[in-house]
């Protein structure tokens, strides 16, 4: 469990070691374009451009978006919905930026506020997207196909309503009855 969570501190370290590097570079004229063609050297017109990283999405697996959003692996990364009622068709608020924020810097300093526990959030004190501007990086996770399509939609939600409706064992037969396919 150390070496895991050293590894996840070395990768949250060097991403918030590249937003600083970024974000400093925003602060600063950094491109100096010169019109040479034009205009004699000794006479050059420099354009400055500024520098702005905007996080516009974030392509990771589920374990990774619950890493990156602070939130518990048992629960949604996009939203405060209970784990107990995943799958219902009630819908429950998006996580929000500066709430989470608030919720770690009051945990961080000893106290215990009612969101940690009850929307799941992991102790990771300095996200590396805290500072970037205009991100929202729950909105900003794309979805993932393998633990939230097949492992989450089929097999949690499919599989189980079809073993309601027919039984196990009747799903176990119909499924062995299947023909083979070669690759799978």
């Amino acid at each position: 469990m150390a070496i895991i969570m050293g590894v996840d501190a070395v990768r949250g370290r060097c991403v918030g070691l590249w937003v600083r590097a970024s974000s400093l570079a925003s602060r600063i004229d950094l491109i100096l374009v010169r019109d040479v063609a034009y205009e004699p050297i000794s006479a050059r017109r420099a354009y400055h451009r500024l520098i702005y990283p905007i996080l516009a999405a974030y392509v990771a697996d589920y374990p990774e978006q619950c890493l990156i959003s602070c939130c518990m692996e048992n629960r949604c990364p996009r939203c405060t919905m209970d784990p107990n009622n995943r799958g219902d068709p009630t819908p429950s608020p998006d996580r929000d930026v500066p709430t989470t924020l608030e919720t770690l810097y009051a945990h961080e300093r000893g106290y215990e506020p009612e969101n940690f526990t009850k929307d799941g959030i992991r102790a990771i004190y300095e996200p590396f997207w805290r500072n970037l501007p205009h991100c929202n990086i729950f909105g900003c996770f794309t979805p993932d196909l393998l633990h939230q399509l097949h492992k989450g939609f089929f097999k949690d939600h499919i599989v189980k309503w079809c073993s309601a409706l027919i039984g196990k064992d009747e799903l176990d037969t119909r499924f062995k009855a299947m023909s083979g396919y070669p690759g799978l």
